[in-house]
């Protein structure tokens, strides 16, 4: 099993913002069947009205991020690891 492991200033890099601007960033990892995890970035996506934009979208792993206003969150689904990963950031 690979654990999926996301740096803050890669990822801040990838969304478009300076280190210095992402003020908070916390994670949580949970076992999670795929399927449902991609569910749950579907159902986040109808409960919000904000599309995800997919960052890596494979047969095994789903990264996907939604917009808000503060910050972004991201949900990383694993095959693989059948676990989610949820990391919120937030801006200044």
């Amino acid at each position: 099993m690979q654990a999926v492991v996301i740096h803050v200033p890669a990822l801040a890099l990838a969304l478009g913002v300076s280190t210095a601007a992402a003020m908070e960033t916390t994670s949580r990892t949970l076992p999670l069947a795929f399927d449902k995890c991609l569910g749950i970035i579907r159902y986040m996506g109808v409960q919000t009205g904000v599309a995800p934009v997919n960052i890596v979208k494979t047969q095994s792993m789903r990264m996907a991020r939604f917009d808000t206003e503060s910050g972004s969150v991201l949900i990383t689904c694993s095959r693989p690891d059948q676990k989610m990963v949820i990391t919120r950031i937030i801006f200044d």
